[in-house]
């Protein structure tokens, strides 16, 4: 596991736009490029792995909500004081 596998989705977001801002200044030594560069391509893949466990906890959400029938009480009755 490395560091950046424990980062939440915001956080790696975050921590990769700094990194591609960083790249695209230009003000990094080739070495130091190649090192960001690798950084950042980690940080994506953890990226790419949280949006699709999300679409995937989506998409488990809804095939249940489709096979269930859902009581949703809309009638005022419950909110009414005497």
């Amino acid at each position: 596991m490395s560091q950046h596998d424990n980062l939440d989705f915001e956080a790696a977001l975050s921590a990769l736009q700094k990194a591609v801002n960083e790249l695209e200044a230009g003000q990094l030594s080739l070495e130091q490029a190649l090192e960001k560069y690798e950084y950042a391509m980690a940080l994506s893949q953890r990226c790419q792995q949280a949006l699709a466990s999300a679409e995937l906890k989506i998409k488990q959400i809804t095939k249940s909500g489709e096979a269930q029938d859902i009581a949703i009480d809309t009638s005022d009755e419950g909110n009414q004081t005497a």
